[in-house]
């Protein structure tokens, strides 16, 4: 799947299903708001688009809602030049640095919106962390729940056989603790 007019240097068809609807959204978002690119505040959107995803879930017990990000988002937005209407709609090199980093902490396995999620909150000090401490949400806090959904005590986490090709010196009873290099 791939959105038209969108330039998403072949990163897009790497992610789950769920994941390429929010990039679909975050994409719908900026080109809904003439911004310049696709950063990753419209990321962060996009990943309310899941209702059943984990992304969405941590933002639902964390009361963060679809409509405070979104506002906030669109207070920040950077306008484009010219018509968006024909023109492709490129991503920021930030934004395509947290779908690779994404791809990369998934170790194999398709990235899904928790991938997204974390390494939209993973350095902390971005634009979409921004926008979460401006909603009342604390960047380390969302990233601990979401690794707390996505991979519950007893449960692997994704890719365990390849990272423990790369890794063997770690025990499977471990793999759940990597760091995911930030």
């Amino acid at each position: 799947m791939r959105a038209s007019g969108c330039d998403t240097d072949g990163l897009f068809e790497m992610f789950t299903q769920s994941a390429r609807t929010a990039i679909s959204h975050a994409q719908d978002e900026a080109r809904e708001i003439a911004s310049d690119s696709v950063g990753l505040e419209h990321l962060l959107v996009g990943l309310f688009s899941d209702s059943d995803g984990v992304a969405r879930r941590v933002f639902s017990e964390l009361g963060v809602s679809a409509d405070a990000v979104r506002e906030r988002v669109r207070e920040r937005r950077v306008v484009a030049r010219g018509s968006l209407t024909d023109a492709r709609l490129s991503f920021s090199p930030e934004a395509k640095d947290a779908l690779r980093f994404a791809n990369r902490i998934a170790m194999g396995d398709p990235p899904g919106t928790e991938h997204i999620l974390i390494a939209l909150v993973a350095r902390g000090e971005n634009g979409a962390c921004e926008i979460l401490r401006a909603v009342g949400a604390d960047p380390a806090k969302i990233r601990f729940y979401t690794k707390q959904r996505a991979w519950p005590a007893g449960a692997a986490a994704p890719g365990t056989r390849s990272a423990l090709r790369r890794v063997r010196s770690v025990p499977l009873e471990r793999i759940r603790e990597i760091d995911f290099g930030d």
